[in-house]
């Protein structure tokens, strides 16, 4: 017979804040059940925020998006999927990775402890196994999707970013990086971290 805990264990904690933000994925944008949707992907990174404010750690957001020819919008729900299951299979287990829009149209993923000196690592391993898992057959070796990477460090005065494009033959060759603004004006937002108990206090 189940008991009132069971009952609040069913209405409450991750699983149930999962499943009342699941329904608002898209399905035309090739979403992976592991990618978590955008607006719990927020609430993540606004605690993640929170987190590293008070402990003094560091953490990286690296969001991912891919760019198509006109010609080629209809691919890119295959494509995403692709990009999907390369950063799920890219990350560490206490990472959490998820879709940055509503438009599943940007992968993003949190990294706890990680600075910017080690984000080069998983970035340019999500690279290459995108370029090996993508068939290319359908785009035609001239017009390869570019893959696009932001990666932000927080706390920090900036981000860094470059873009990747395959050569055909499952490689891909990435552009020198680019500058980029800092986290906070770009991805989070000012408000802070609402906690449980709803008093809008950071616990």
């Amino acid at each position: 017979m189940a008991t009132k805990r069971d009952n609040q264990n069913r209405t409450s904690g991750p699983a149930a804040l999962f499943s009342r933000f699941a329904p608002r994925v898209k399905k035309d944008a090739g979403a992976d059940k592991e990618l978590l949707p955008s607006k719990l992907l927020d609430v993540l990174l606004r605690q993640e925020r929170a987190r590293a404010d008070r402990s003094g750690t560091t953490f990286v957001v690296i969001s991912f998006d891919v760019e198509l020819k006109s010609h080629h919008q209809d691919l890119r729900p295959k494509t995403m999927q692709v990009l999907a299951d390369c950063v799920s299979s890219c990350l560490r287990l206490s990472d959490v990775k998820g879709w940055l829009h509503d438009d599943g149209e940007v992968v993003a993923a949190i990294l706890p402890g990680t600075t910017k000196e080690k984000s080069y690592i998983p970035v340019r391993r999500m690279e290459h196994l995108f370029f090996q898992k993508l068939d290319i057959k359908p785009f035609g070796h001239d017009d390869v999707p570019k893959l696009q990477c932001r990666v932000y460090t927080y706390p920090g005065e900036g981000g860094w970013g470059r873009t990747a494009a395959g050569n055909g033959n499952g490689n891909g060759f990435a552009k020198a990086p680019f500058e980029l603004k800092p986290l906070e004006e770009t991805l989070v937002a000012s408000a802070p971290v609402a906690s449980a108990n709803g008093n809008g206090q950071n616990e």
